[in-house]
C-alpha cells in the first residue's frame, strides 16, 4: 500500500472524527517596549533544536544575542522554563543565525549580522 492513504470509518466513531472546539491562553511573551509600530518585544532570527533532546533549544535575535532555554528550576511548574543570555559579552549581539555542533550539543555557533538591518 506504499504511496496510499487508507481510511477507515467505523459505524459509531465518526463522532471522535469531528473537530472539537478548543481554547487557548496568551501566556506570553507580552510586550516589552514601545516603538514606532506599537508595543512590540522584539523579533526572532535564529532558532536551532537539538536532534537528540527535544527540550534543548537555542533562539537569537538580531540585537538581543543567543539564549538557551534552561529546564525550570526545582519546585517550579514545568512551563516556568528560563531563558539565560550566552553572548552578553560579546562585541556584537547581532545575530542572524544558529547552528548546533552534531558532535556535542553544547557548542553553538552564532552568524553575526542581520540581513534586514544590511539591505538598508
Amino acid at each position: 500500500m506504499h504511496g496510499k492513504v487508507a481510511a477507515v470509518i467505523i459505524a459509531g466513531t465518526t463522532s471522535l472524527l469531528a473537530a472539537q472546539p478548543q481554547s487557548a491562553s496568551d501566556l506570553g511573551p507580552a510586550p516589552l517596549s514601545s516603538s514606532q509600530w506599537g508595543p512590540s518585544t522584539g523579533r526572532t532570527s535564529a532558532i536551532a533544536c537539538s536532534a537528540t533532546d527535544a527540550e534543548k533549544y537555542y533562539v537569537a535575535g538580531p540585537g538581543s544575542g543567543v539564549w538557551r532555554r534552561d529546564p525550570p528550576p526545582a519546585g517550579a511548574l514545568p512551563s516556568n522554563y528560563v531563558w539565560t543570555p550566552l553572548t552578553d559579552d560579546m562585541p556584537t549581539l547581532a545575530i542572524g543565525a544558529l547552528a548546533i555542533d552534531p558532535n556535542d550539543e553544547d557548542i553553538v555557533d552564532a552568524g553575526t549580522g542581520d540581513a534586514e538591518y544590511e539591505m538598508r
